[in-house]
């Protein structure tokens, strides 16, 4: 299953990507870029990003903001929800951008 989530409509994403055009001068990283397979295999029980929206039944942008979806997170991540997941991801990703 391939869900093709569209990065603009996901809530919390304008503000992570503020943050990182500020921080690195990255301006349009996208859910994906944040949400790599590295990422997700070192903190996830899952191999990738695709399976984790598959799992956790994850079939648009708006599941995303469901309480679901952080006891979800909750539950087969090292996070404690949703939100701390992908503000972890921006900082990782700046880290590697900036070590680029």
């Amino acid at each position: 299953m391939d869900i093709n989530l569209q990065s603009g409509k996901i809530g919390k994403l304008d503000k992570i990507r503020d943050g990182l055009f500020y921080s690195i001068g990255e301006p349009d990283v996208s859910i994906n870029e944040l949400m790599n397979d590295k990422f997700i295999l070192e903190n996830t029980d899952f191999d990738t990003w695709q399976k984790l929206l598959g799992a956790a039944g994850i079939k648009d942008e708006i599941d995303l903001e469901k309480p679901q979806f952080s006891e979800f997170i909750k539950s087969y991540t090292r996070f404690k929800d949703w939100e701390e997941m992908l503000i972890h991801s921006s900082n990782e990703y700046a880290l590697r951008y900036e070590g680029e």
